[in-house]
């Protein structure tokens, strides 16, 4: 066994990885498979795409939740802590080998201790997880407050001590430098896209059929997980207004399951009817209900980023969203933004979209624009041009064999 200095790494894009001599595979820590929402699935798949389009050799360590279905009893309570503090980070210690760990999101950051030493990037779409939950009382709020004591003592140390950290924004980006110290040289930026031959406009009329939903009636769509910061109280307030100038409005969510809560929620309101919720659903159903929405209201309390906002612009569904940093920085003028605590003005900015063809037309027109400059190739070339830099600043380890995963 001998070591040998590394040459410099080529740092323009992804092609970096392929000019950069490093001989052993890219170990992407991916997350837990079916514990993802869609937007980590979204960089998961892009990520796979974009190694095998530039021939980069990887290895990919995964876990999975017990049971099929994200969000029950059972799962939440795994992913709370024995598979993500506990399976997950054993898998990658089985997994041991010389490379690069791309981390793809930083609530697994602590998994890439565990898969020996060298150089580590991660991608970081928020710091939510280090941030305490709003007390608000009740077991959600204890678990809340334990899930963010494990963050700050695994997750926290992982991300200060990554080699190179890729935030999903500038506001991201700031969060990082500001709140955690992190030197700015240490932190880039690498702004996720839309994958286009998906999330393409498409016949609204076609959608609503697949969907079973009524052809002429106004469907205001909400696509999010069940989580505090996604408003979803808030974003029910707001319709319940909304209703009072448009009557036949309709409210669909997708990505969670309706709660006996919030079927009592919807009775008071006199709602039951106008509110549906279509739960998780693939990325061909997704779509189909960006197309047949009239408007997506994404009223989040806090993001990094906005996949769902991209989504929807690229498909060609105008946007009313909250104005936070983030989201400035995705939509810009191409979508209406109102403070995230405020549901009558919510409310008119989806009564002004629904009501106003030209206002619908200038944001359709704006968001598409928007949505075209995304592109996942672009964050790929950026996310191995990292990789590449951080492995060309250690030595290669030449071994007559590797250890691989299992």
């Amino acid at each position: 066994m001998m070591t040998m200095p590394r040459p410099h790494a080529e740092r323009t894009d992804g092609g970096a990885w392929m000019r950069s001599p490093e001989p052993h595979p890219l170990w992407v820590i991916a997350g837990i498979e079916n514990g993802t929402p869609y937007s980590m699935r979204a960089y998961a798949a892009a990520l796979a795409a974009g190694l095998a389009e530039h021939g980069v050799a990887s290895r990919r360590i995964t876990c999975r939740l017990p049971g099929r279905r994200r969000g029950t009893m059972t799962a939440r309570v795994w992913s709370l802590g024995a598979v993500r503090y506990l399976l997950y980070p054993m898998r990658a210690a089985r997994a041991r080998g010389p490379g690069v760990r791309l981390v793809l999101d930083q609530a697994n950051a602590h998994v890439g201790w565990f898969g020996g030493p060298g150089p580590r990037v991660v991608v970081v779409h928020d710091l939510h997880s280090l941030v305490p939950p709003p007390l608000v009382g009740g077991w959600g709020t204890m678990i809340g407050h334990l899930r963010v004591a494990l963050s700050r003592m695994l997750k926290g140390p992982a991300i200060r001590h990554a080699s190179l950290l890729l935030a999903v924004s500038r506001a991201t980006r700031a969060h990082l430098i500001d709140d955690l110290g992190i030197a700015p040289e240490r932190v880039r930026v690498a702004e996720p896209g839309v994958d286009h031959r998906i999330f393409r406009p498409g016949d609204r009329a076609a959608a609503r059929r697949a969907l079973a939903l009524e052809p002429g009636v106004p469907i205001v769509l909400n696509v999010a997980a069940r989580e505090p910061r996604k408003n979803e109280a808030f974003l029910l307030t707001a319709f319940t207004s909304l209703r009072e100038r448009i009557p036949d409005a309709r409210l669909v969510c997708v990505g969670r399951e309706v709660t006996p809560e919030v079927r009592r929620t919807l009775a008071v309101r006199g709602l039951a009817s106008a509110v549906s919720y279509a739960g998780e659903v693939d990325v061909e159903d997704l779509v189909r209900y960006y197309r047949a929405a009239d408007v997506l209201a994404h009223p989040t309390r806090a993001e990094g980023s906005s996949l769902v906002a991209l989504e929807a612009m690229a498909v060609g569904c105008p946007v009313v969203a909250s104005r936070l940093p983030a989201l400035i920085e995705v939509c810009g003028d191409a979508a209406e933004l109102v403070p995230p605590d405020e549901p009558a003005h919510f409310a008119a900015a989806l009564h002004a979209v629904l009501s106003d063809p030209e206002r619908r037309r200038t944001l359709v027109g704006a968001g598409r624009s928007v949505a075209a400059r995304a592109t996942w190739s672009a964050w790929v070339d950026q996310v191995l041009a990292a990789c590449a830099e951080v492995a060309a600043d250690v030595p290669v380890t030449v071994r007559t064999a590797c250890s691989r995963p299992s």
